[in-house]
């Protein structure tokens, strides 16, 4: 089989940047700004953590921007809300791009404070497992040991919502603390050492096409910059002061992208196995699941698939993946109880293997009232 080939466009990418520094040191001033520039369009603000300066810095004279308010109905930011926003952006940028109007802009505030949420899902899974509950009940104090299984889980969303940041034809400005921190060595500091350190998955900063540092001092510095003409490679290079800041002149002159002719970043997707890639309303469905802290949650996950699958919006697959998911989520629910054993088949059951505990299957999610069939959930059934 010949090898299958494209030729390398040659064109830059969007600009996908990462803004970071100490505490008052005009991350956000200097994004807002951004938005005062005649060579971009719509600026959305999507505000993270405890960050809360979007609703002041929409006085700074000649910025206009929109902050973004959580989909859901509870009005906050969890992983799904933002997965989607993102995805929406995504969306916006691509028919700014087809109408040959100016790039959309969006800016995240505080970036890391996505991996704070994703730190604390997995300390709730690790919290949810069988064994660790016994062992909070015996001491509410005790220590919880996150394994490796959820941590894998946690910066695998990560690199979900980074794949769809780096791969829009709109500006992305991702704004996250950076501070000078103890270095450890084996789990211990060294004296007398120290490291930069900058808030997010520990690969973030590494993975960013364009690293800026701000400093109180209002002195920026040019950590990388990802370019053939004017690239600054982070470790080899020097790090380059950048007098006169602006983000409108890092990006349009000092790494030079023209939206008129750019398109966006080609990322093949890497996959396991045989596995294809979820569809973007599939994932979505899978995030719900993977939040779920409750069977009500639970639940609210598992209604939203038969419409998806009538509506062309998730293939057959995709569904008996989500009902396989809903099934290893149920057990760790804390008020999960396993149904009675009251239909003949399942009686049954119970009489030949006593104390075997059945898995069940979604039709349990439902009402007794309203409870569907099994063949319309064929093959989902442990």
């Amino acid at each position: 089989m010949a090898l299958i080939t494209r030729d390398p466009t040659g064109e830059v990418p969007p600009p996908v940047i990462l803004l970071e520094g100490e505490t008052g040191s005009g991350r956000s001033w200097t994004a807002a700004e951004l938005s005062a520039s005649d060579k971009v369009g719509q600026m959305y603000w999507m505000e993270l953590g405890d960050e809360s300066t979007a609703d002041q810095y929409g006085a700074i004279p000649g910025v206009s921007y929109k902050i973004l308010v959580p989909d859901n109905r509870a009005k906050v930011w969890d992983y799904a809300a933002i997965y989607r926003a993102a995805c929406d952006f995504r969306d916006e940028a691509n028919r700014t791009a087809e109408a040959g109007e100016k790039p959309p802009v969006l800016v995240v505030d505080q970036q890391g404070a996505v991996w704070d949420v994703l730190s604390e899902w997995a300390d709730n899974r690790a919290r949810s497992t069988k064994a660790n509950r016994e062992k909070l009940a015996a001491n509410p104090n005790a220590e919880i040991d996150i394994t490796s299984n959820f941590w894998n889980d946690a910066t695998a969303r990560w690199r979900k919502l980074m794949t769809v940041l780096l791969t829009t034809k709109g500006i992305v400005i991702l704004l996250s603390r950076g501070e000078e921190v103890a270095a450890f060595k084996d789990g211990k500091p060294v004296s007398g050492k120290t490291t930069w350190k900058v808030a997010g998955q520990k690969s973030f900063a590494s993975s960013m096409p364009i690293w800026v540092r701000m400093t109180r001092d209002g002195n920026p510095k040019l950590i990388k910059l990802r370019s053939v003409v004017n690239g600054v490679r982070p470790g080899v290079d020097p790090e380059r002061g950048l007098p006169g800041f602006s983000l409108e002149r890092l990006i349009f002159e000092r790494y030079g992208w023209n939206p008129t002719t750019a398109t966006a970043r080609e990322m093949v997707p890497m996959v396991a196995g045989s596995d294809a890639p979820l569809s973007d309303a599939a994932a979505v469905i899978e995030l719900a699941v993977e939040a779920s802290e409750s069977m009500a949650q639970l639940k609210q996950a598992y209604d939203k698939i038969g419409p998806a699958l009538e509506r062309g919006e998730i293939t057959e697959a995709e569904q008996n993946y989500l009902f396989a998911a809903i099934n290893r989520r149920k057990p760790e629910m804390p008020d999960y109880q396993p149904p009675a054993q009251s239909r003949p088949a399942q009686a049954a059951q119970a009489a030949s293997q006593s104390r075997q505990e059945r898995t069940p299957s979604p039709v349990d999610l439902a009402t007794d009232h309203g409870r569907q069939t099994t063949g319309e959930l064929s093959g989902v059934a442990a």
